[in-house]
C-alpha cells in the first residue's frame, strides 16, 4: 500500500509544471461556457417572461467581455515571450516540435480575439431592433465556438509538449492536429462539461460580486445565482458520471485480465480522486436549491476554485 502511494506522489509531482496552465486553461473553458449560459438565459426570458434572467444573461455578456480582455492580454504576452521563436520558424519543417507550438500558441491566440470581439458585439447589440433574437444568440453560440477552438488549441499544446521530445524533431502535422493518443481525447470530451460547469460557477460568483453595482434587488439574485449554480451542477455531475463510467471500465478490464485476482488496494488512490471530484458538484447543489443563496459567501467562490484545482486531477489520469 505504501509503494502505491509512492507511486501516485510520483505521479501528482511530475505533474506540477503544469500548474501554469491551469488558470489559463480554465479562463478558456469559462470563456467558452458564459455565451452559451447567456444565450440560454436570455432564451428563458423570452420564452417565460421574466426579465431577470434577460438581465442575467447581459451579466454574464460582460464577464465574458471581461474575460476575453483578460485572454488577449495574457495570450498576447505570452506571445510576446515567443517572439524569438515565430521569427526563427522553419516554414520547410512546420511539424517541428520548435516551430509547432508557437503556431499553435498563436493560432488560439486568434480564437480568443475572434470570441472576445463577438462576446462585444453580443453586449453591444443587446438592445438593437435591427437584429432578431435569434440573431442575436446565435453571435453568442459563434463566440462560444471560437473560444472552444481556442481550449483545443490549449489541450492540443499541453498534449505536444509532453509528448513530442524536447529537441527539435521531425513529425506528421497531421498527426499533431489529429493526435492518435487517448488521454488527449479524453480531455477532449471532458472540456464541454468542464465549460459549462466553471461558466456557472464563475457565473454565481460574478452575480454575488455585482450584486452592489447592478442593484437589481434581493429577489433577483435570488433566483439567478441558484439558476447559474444549477447549470454549473448539472454540467459537473455530468462530467463526473463521464469520469466514474470510464474508472468502472477500466477497473472491469483489470478485473477480467487478472482472473479476478484484482488488487483493490491500487484503486484506494483513484476512488479518493474520484470523491475529491465530487465536492464541487456537492456544493453547487446546495446553492441550487438555497432560498437564501446571497448568504453563501464561502462556498461560492470556493466551489468554482475547487474544480479549477480538479482539472489537474484530470489531467493527471483520472479516467
Amino acid at each position: 500500500m505504501e509503494q502505491q502511494f509512492a507511486l501516485y506522489s510520483k505521479l501528482v509531482l511530475s505533474h506540477l509544471p503544469q500548474l501554469d496552465a491551469l488558470p489559463v486553461l480554465a479562463l478558456l473553458l469559462c470563456l467558452a461556457g458564459l455565451p452559451v449560459l447567456a444565450a440560454a438565459g436570455q432564451g428563458l426570458a423570452n420564452s417565460s417572461g421574466r426579465s431577470a434572467y434577460d438581465k442575467c444573461a447581459r451579466q454574464l455578456g460582460h464577464l465574458g467581455g471581461w474575460l476575453g480582455l483578460i485572454a488577449i492580454i495574457t495570450g498576447g504576452i505570452a506571445l510576446g515571450m515567443q517572439y524569438q521563436s515565430l521569427l526563427a520558424l522553419d516554414i520547410h519543417n512546420p511539424a517541428a516540435r520548435a516551430s509547432f507550438l508557437p503556431l499553435l500558441m498563436a493560432g488560439g491566440w486568434l480564437c480568443v480575439v475572434f470570441s472576445a470581439l463577438l462576446n462585444y458585439m453580443y453586449g453591444r447589440l443587446w438592445q438593437s431592433q435591427r437584429i432578431t433574437p435569434r440573431l442575436h444568440q446565435l453571435l453568442a453560440f459563434l463566440a462560444a465556438l471560437a473560444a472552444a477552438g481556442a481550449v483545443y488549441a490549449a489541450l492540443l499544446h499541453l498534449h505536444v509538449r509532453a509528448v513530442i521530445p524536447v529537441a527539435p524533431a521531425p513529425a506528421d502535422l497531421r498527426a499533431l492536429l489529429m493526435p492518435d493518443a487517448q488521454a488527449f481525447w479524453v480531455a477532449v470530451s471532458y472540456a464541454p462539461f468542464a465549460s459549462l460547469a466553471l461558466a456557472g460557477g464563475y457565473g454565481a460568483l460574478w452575480l454575488l460580486l455585482r450584486r452592489i453595482a447592478d442593484d437589481y434587488g434581493r429577489d433577483h439574485y435570488n433566483r439567478v445565482i441558484p439558476w447559474c449554480a444549477g447549470w454549473a451542477r448539472n454540467a459537473w455531475l455530468l462530467l463526473w458520471l463521464l469520469v466514474a463510467g470510464r474508472m468502472g471500465w477500466r477497473l472491469f478490464q483489470l478485473y477480467e485480465a487478472t482472473g479476478g485476482s484484482l488488487d483493490w488496494i491500487r484503486c484506494l488512490p483513484d476512488g479518493v480522486g474520484l470523491v475529491v471530484l465530487l465536492l464541487p458538484g456537492l456544493c453547487w447543489m446546495g446553492m441550487s436549491h438555497s432560498a437564501t443563496p446571497l448568504r453563501a459567501k464561502i462556498a461560492t467562490p470556493l466551489a468554482p476554485l475547487w474544480a479549477t484545482g480538479c482539472l489537474l486531477l484530470l489531467e493527471m489520469g483520472l479516467h
